[in-house]
């Protein structure tokens, strides 16, 4: 019976779920580094990756699928970099 019980728990940790975008953003977070992280939050990156009605089941997918990963990890880059170089010219 305890491990049916066990069995269920972990699958119901796997099945996508709001927390699969928390988790996702905080892996994209983990490979930008501090600064770029924080520079993509500051763009909005994660309300713009992680919208829509299936974005529970995208976040899951992307999370455990490299080739599902890769786009919003070069995505997020993409708008730090564009962040950063914004930020530069609005000082000169």
């Amino acid at each position: 019976m305890v491990g049916r019980y066990v069995i269920a728990s972990l699958v119901l940790a796997l099945l996508p779920s709001c927390n699969n975008c928390q988790a996702l953003e905080e892996k994209i977070c983990e490979d930008l580094g501090a600064e770029d992280c924080q520079l993509w939050k500051e763009g909005k990156g994660p309300e713009t990756l992680f919208t829509g009605r299936r974005s529970g089941r995208s976040c899951f997918n992307a999370r455990f699928n490299p080739m599902q990963y890769d786009p919003y990890l070069t995505g997020a880059k993409a708008m730090a970099d564009a962040m950063r170089k914004s930020k530069q010219a609005s000082k000169r």
